[in-house]
């Protein structure tokens, strides 16, 4: 065996050890990644498993200014919400006159709590919320359903009739 055969043999060693040092390193990270992101899922997935929210009151009022759609929400789940600019209200329904469903244009929506517990200011569990769904014009005659979601996707929806 010659000098040059010891040294390609190192060398081949080597290249074998860093390309396995290489393969162990990255598959530490991606199970790491891994493990992280699935305990972010779960997470995310027990956050909405314990939210709940019930539209227990719906009231139109035709003769303000602007029209507006006032509901009272209850938040039944355990989970605690600090900033309502990040929950979405849909109001679509079935109108005289119009085919098809009807989709009244909402021009702004305020809400704010009304039954307060604990944590000013935070939609605590057991508290209520107020919504006041702000309308461009007075809602035709019919059948409606107002839907309000909280950030992480659940949503409660009551339906309200106007007129005859």
């Amino acid at each position: 065996m010659g000098f040059d055969t010891i040294i390609a043999a190192i060398v081949t060693l080597a290249l074998i050890l860093a390309v396995a040092y290489v393969f162990a390193s990255s598959s530490f990270s991606l199970m790491e990644l891994s493990t992280v992101e699935y305990k972010k899922a779960v997470h995310k997935a027990m956050e909405i498993l314990s939210t709940r929210i019930d539209i227990t009151n719906i009231t139109y009022y035709s003769t303000t200014v602007p029209p507006k759609v006032v509901a009272d929400i209850k938040n039944c789940g355990e989970t605690r919400f600090d900033n309502f600019s990040y929950f979405d209200v849909f109001l679509y329904g079935n109108a005289s006159g119009y085919t098809g469903t009807y989709y009244p244009t909402i021009a702004g929506t305020n809400f704010y709590l009304v039954n307060e517990i604990t944590n000013p200011g935070i939609f605590d569990p057991h508290e209520t919320a107020r919504v006041e769904v702000l309308l461009d014009t007075s809602l035709p005659n019919g059948t409606y359903v107002l839907v309000v979601c909280t950030p992480n996707g659940v949503c409660s929806s009551g339906e309200f009739s106007v007129g005859g």
